[in-house]
């Protein structure tokens, strides 16, 4: 993996290069018939930055909440939280960030795309704030790499078959 994670291992010297290596787990619900969803990660870091980090995210999918004609829009929000032991640091334990999220999911009544279909098309934004690390990663990697609060927008696009 590079990104963030490999240019911090090579910042410190753990790495020669800007590359680290995870294993991870994970386990996915989703009750289309209640609309619940959520999913547990499990990654261990073991090249470059090592130790443990978790992702668990729980949502509810609200349906049709716009309809009109062949099209419509559900509407998910969900809550996560990402808590790690080591990873980024000896003695830096406890929670990364804590998330809220919602997305769009436009879908036809035909089935062509979104629900029930091959082909998904999700818009999202996602508000993260620091969680108890924060200042532990700060002074174990003398940096500021870690910020209070965060907006993301992102798309999801997926295919199936």
């Amino acid at each position: 993996r590079g990104g963030l994670e490999a240019g911090l291992a090579n910042w410190q010297g753990h790495v020669p290069h800007r590359f680290t290596q995870d294993l991870n787990f994970s386990l996915t619900f989703n009750d289309h018939q209640r609309g619940f969803f959520g999913h547990a990660l499990m990654g261990v870091g073991i090249y470059g930055l090592t130790g443990t980090f978790f992702d668990l995210e729980v949502g509810y999918r609200l349906t049709d909440v716009f309809s009109r004609g062949n099209y419509g829009l559900d509407l998910e929000l969900s809550g996560g939280v990402a808590p790690s032991f080591g990873y980024w640091g000896g003695g830096v334990e406890g929670i990364d960030a804590y998330r809220v999220k919602a997305a769009i999911a436009p879908y036809s009544k035909s089935g062509k795309f979104g629900r029930d279909a091959k082909f998904y098309i999700k818009p999202w934004v996602q508000f993260s704030w620091a969680g108890s690390n924060e200042t532990k990663i700060r002074r174990s990697l003398g940096s500021g790499a870690i910020d209070d609060f965060q907006t993301t927008v992102g798309v999801d696009a997926g295919f199936t078959f």
